[in-house]
């Protein structure tokens, strides 16, 4: 029998993975649980945080018997897009669902976060965990994850566009230490200065809000 010969070429399947980026440990120069308090005071919302529009808890269990605490909550959060793109696309905030673990007696935490906007189309997990630091009992590290993946085809361009995505996703990073210093000073000040060790002195100055001129941001400084 003459061999069977397509005319139609040969499917090529090219699997694209996630875009993942796991950050370098990072050490915040303070007590594990006083950084579970400085962590969960950002919500519902915080001045320092004004890109978290709202956030509502779904779920929160301590189980006394094993001294660990499970808290689900969705928050909505300003975009991170230039003004004329959010009239454009008509997306003024997303929302992501968060799950925070914190195990008192063995002193660490685990968060996860996932989003729920253009989740049939998009999937975006930050998972970070904090631990008491080895050499320093008095010191909080944490080791933080983002993972980025697109669910649908984009012409080939996915690739591209999760890589885009995480690189912004990064671009943040530097900004939230920035951040979670600020909140340190306010729970000192807060807390008619409780002693804890401190960041060297350094006057941090920058704008919290993700569009220059948004109704949103906030010009924060502060000596730390």
């Amino acid at each position: 029998l003459p061999a069977y010969r397509s005319s139609s070429p040969v499917p090529v399947c090219t699997i694209i993975m996630p875009s993942t980026h796991t950050f370098a440990p990072h050490t915040i120069e303070c007590p594990f649980e006083t950084y579970v308090d400085v962590y969960l005071a950002r919500f519902p919302t915080h001045k320092l945080f004004p890109f978290i529009l709202e956030s509502n808890i779904d779920e929160d269990v301590h189980d006394k018997d094993t001294n660990v605490r499970r808290i689900k909550r969705t928050v909505k959060l300003d975009v991170d897009a230039p003004g004329w793109l959010k009239k454009l696309s008509g997306l003024h905030f997303s929302v992501f669902h968060e799950e925070t673990v914190i195990d008192y007696a063995s002193r660490t935490m685990h968060i996860v976060t996932l989003n729920e906007t253009f989740s049939n189309k998009l999937q975006m997990r930050d998972e970070t965990r904090y631990s008491v630091d080895p050499s320093n009992s008095e010191c909080t590290v944490f080791v933080q994850t983002g993972t980025v993946e697109f669910l649908v085809t984009m012409l080939g361009f996915q690739g591209k566009l999760e890589d885009y995505a995480l690189g912004l996703y990064k671009s943040r990073f530097d900004e939230s230490r920035k951040l979670d210093a600020l909140m340190l000073q306010w729970y000192k000040d807060t807390h008619h200065g409780e002693s804890f060790p401190t960041l060297a002195a350094e006057t941090v100055s920058i704008q919290v809000g993700l569009e220059p001129g948004s109704p949103n941001a906030v010009m924060v400084e502060a000596v730390l």
